[in-house]
């Protein structure tokens, strides 16, 4: 199908409806249910979505995007400008310690 443009609709970046109907015309749709605490990874060409969330809990997402310093955009879409990962040894974390939010405090809260 192509590289698939993506603008805002609404207050939201998405692809291109016309696309996507297109999309879900020839392909499977692929639900994935998970546990709270759980964590999934996309391909950056992978077409995905996520419904509306009808509990009464929060939902919260993180979204990262990576690319090899030879895939850089012509004209940045972003933002937020590249920065290059800092590669540090795999101690790293446990050196760190124990920081970031407890149980008693809000996901939004900054840290102590």
């Amino acid at each position: 199908m192509g590289k698939i443009k993506h603008g805002l609709t609404g207050q939201q970046s998405g692809a291109d409806p016309e696309r996507v109907a297109e999309a879900l015309r020839r392909l499977p749709l692929v639900y994935c249910e998970m546990d709270p605490g759980s964590a999934l990874f996309f391909h950056s060409n992978l077409l995905h979505s996520s419904e509306q969330n009808s509990s009464e809990h929060s939902r919260w997402s993180l979204i990262s995007c990576f690319t090899a310093d030879y895939n850089l955009p012509f004209k940045s879409l972003s933002h937020a400008a590249p920065e290059p990962v800092r590669v540090v040894d795999d101690s790293a974390i446990k050196n760190l310690g124990a920081v970031g939010w407890s149980q008693e405090s809000s996901f939004l809260e900054a840290p102590n």
